[in-house]
């Protein structure tokens, strides 16, 4: 198989804000990923398995920790999830937990609830997409 080139690759997917609406990555975002997978575009759909995969379990350790007001465990999922949405290119969810994450870090919980909310919103359309994104990465195989 060869492989595309990466110009080829980086005008593809800089712009994919119109068919993917949660990921909002711009071409830097994507050009380090890219980078990274060495124009594989099996490690994309890889990263997108692993996303696919581990967050339902960080969003439920998130729930936990807000159900218990544990602001530590607050931290440490808001934090996780927010590391695996920025490697993806979803920013706005991304952003969302670094909110949640900075206020955990203050030992309080104002807006957390509303914000993760937000999250869970979020990440239900994230998840079509991802669908999607890996569909048409795969279609090019």
């Amino acid at each position: 198989m060869r492989k595309p080139s990466f110009e080829s690759v980086i005008l593809k997917y800089s712009d994919m804000s119109g068919k993917y609406n949660s990921i909002d990555m711009d071409a830097s975002g994507l050009q380090m990923i890219l980078s990274i997978a060495e124009l594989d575009p099996t490690i994309l759909t890889g990263l997108i398995d692993s996303v696919l995969e581990n967050t339902p379990d960080l969003i439920q350790h998130l729930s936990d920790g807000i159900e218990q007001k544990n602001v530590t465990q607050i931290k440490i999922s808001s934090h996780s999830l927010k590391s695996s949405f920025n490697l993806i290119g979803a920013t706005t969810i991304a952003d969302t937990c670094q909110a949640i994450e900075t206020i955990s870090q203050e030992g309080k919980m104002t807006g957390v609830v509303d914000m993760f909310s937000h999250v869970q919103d979020l990440y239900k359309e994230l998840v079509s997409d991802l669908h999607l994104w890996k569909a048409d990465i795969e279609a090019e195989q």
